[in-house]
């Protein structure tokens, strides 16, 4: 059953309000950090020099939990379920002070790590890039000098993978996998001391490749690309502007307008929540910037001082990581938004709305209520379901959380909305 909740809004201003807060939560010493990798939704590591692996989870998060070995780090990850997943690195020079095997394996979580010793060497191939699956024993590395490597798991046997047309390229920069199991690598060549990255997508695990048209123009670049669910992809340019890639077409969806010169680090957590950093380095100041429509429209979620905003992880749009200035490692906290699967359907259309907002329920009770919550955790609102239309024109502008409770007060639904 089908119920239509109106709800009178004016005209969209997006606010820099959200339903989470950052905390620090580690200072680092005499360490540098270089990644974040989430593991599973439960487990989410960072990891520093001399193959630091720190445990963000734990109770004291500042404190690395393992160092693999004495030279190097750890450069890529692939997590192939919620206790399962492998990293891989490598070395500073020279080589002979590099162990043969720079590719790692847990099998609890993140917990413990064990090597997987191969035949293929930090002095043959450089820094692993990227690990893609194969199947249960087989793996592919993006590497850094030699390309891409099939490694034998079992045996430790590799074999090389050829993308046509990267014969002549410099160095391989990157590669991610799907949901559905597609492969990107991107690859980046030098012409004239002039730097520009292809992108390769392989649908068969590296039987076959095409180029995807990334390009815009001489001024603008891709910068960040990442797969979406469905194998779409969000792009970042260097110029702030925000993209879809649809069947290898790049759609325009919005511009940061905020953002500082330097656009730093880029997470896509699903269609709508995209996350990008920025930074300006003649002030030495950072922004974080947030938008839950695809790219489309942006707010600042934090602002640093004195510093360089690095990498980032999400597991929804109110819970993540970041890394200030090496050093400093940032935890945000709020509702789960994940959760909302299993909850009842739930849809708003449109959202960002101009001035009535819809909301859609599958819920076959006919008595719930609805509670609006502002970015602070206020309650606001509170309306009865057999109510049809809610003037919610005396709010203030910014970031709501529309949450429907039963008769016993358990939450049944959540979702976010954007008031004028």
């Amino acid at each position: 059953m089908k119920k239509s909740i109106l709800f009178v809004a004016f005209s969209l201003f997006v606010s820099s309000l959200s339903f989470s807060q950052w905390e620090k939560i580690a200072q680092i010493e005499n360490d540098n950090l270089y990644h974040l990798f989430q593991l599973n939704n439960e487990t989410t590591i960072a990891t520093g020099e001399q193959t630091s692996i720190y445990d963000l989870q734990s109770l004291n998060p500042s404190v690395p939990i393992t160092n693999l070995f004495t030279y190097g780090f750890i450069t890529s990850s692939l997590s192939v379920n919620d206790t399962e997943s492998y990293i891989g690195g490598g070395c500073y020079f020279p080589f002979d002070e590099c162990p043969a095997n720079t590719l790692h394996k847990t099998v609890d979580g993140g917990k413990t790590w064990s090597p997987i010793y191969t035949d293929v060497t930090f002095s043959q191939i450089g820094n692993i890039l990227g690990i893609l699956p194969v199947n249960e024993d087989e793996l592919v590395l993006v590497t850094e000098y030699y390309k891409l490597k099939k490694v034998n798991l079992i045996t430790g046997d590799s074999s090389s993978i050829v993308i046509p047309n990267t014969e002549t390229s410099n160095n391989f920069i990157s590669g991610k996998v799907s949901n559905s199991g597609k492969w990107l690598v991107a690859v980046q060549f030098y012409e004239q001391g002039i730097a520009s990255t292809q992108y390769f997508e392989s649908e068969d695990k590296g039987d076959s490749w095409i180029e995807l048209d990334m390009l815009l123009s001489d001024e603008e670049k891709i910068i960040f690309l990442d797969y979406l669910p469905h194998n779409n992809l969000a792009a970042v340019s260097n110029k702030g502007n925000t993209y879809h890639s649809i069947h290898g077409n790049l759609e325009l969806k919005g511009n940061i307008g905020d953002a500082y010169p330097q656009i730093t680090s880029h997470f896509a957590i699903n269609k709508n929540d995209w996350y990008i950093s920025s930074f300006d380095g003649d002030s030495n100041q950072s922004k974080l910037h947030q938008s839950v429509d695809g790219g489309v429209t942006w707010t600042i979620d934090i602002s640093f001082s004195n510093g360089f905003l690095g990498v980032l992880s999400f597991t929804d749009r109110n819970n993540g990581f970041l890394i200030f200035n090496s050093r400093e490692v940032y935890k945000k906290t709020g509702p789960n938004t994940t959760l909302n699967h299993e909850f009842s359907s739930f849809t708003i259309s449109p959202n960002p709305a101009n001035d009535i907002l819809h909301i859609e329920t599958d819920l076959e009770i006919l008595e719930y209520s609805i509670d609006i919550i502002d970015a602070a955790g206020r309650k606001v609102k509170h309306f009865h379901s057999s109510n049809s239309e809610y003037n919610i024109s005396n709010l203030t502008s910014g970031y709501y959380q529309i949450i429907l409770i039963d008769t016993t007060g358990k939450i049944i639904g959540r979702e976010m909305f954007v008031k004028g």
